[in-house]
């Protein structure tokens, strides 16, 4: 993913910086490194690369607004409440 297109979902999933960020498992510096790549490959790896994925995949299936929506209430409990949520999603479409 480049910069742009991380700046892009999260902005599109309605989380500031710092939410994003705990959901990615990162801190905001490097979520602000991210953001700041602008259309060159950001340098993303790990578990951080696939919560991103995951993220993607599901605002294609069900849109950002109610994804947005789901992550934010459930970052306001926990980020492990907020990665619960996005993986249940992901086992209940399979």
């Amino acid at each position: 993913m480049t910069g742009d297109e991380v700046k892009a979902l999260r902005q599109a999933l309605g989380l500031k910086s710092k939410a994003f960020a705990d959901l990615c498992g990162t801190s905001g510096t490097t979520m602000w490194r991210w953001e700041t790549c602008g259309s060159d490959p950001a340098p993303i790896s790990g578990h951080s690369e696939r919560i991103l994925l995951l993220l993607v995949r599901q605002v294609q299936r069900r849109g950002s607004g109610e994804l947005g929506l789901t992550l934010r209430l459930a970052l306001a409990v926990s980020p492990l409440q907020a990665l619960y949520e996005l993986l249940g999603l992901e086992l209940r479409r399979a």
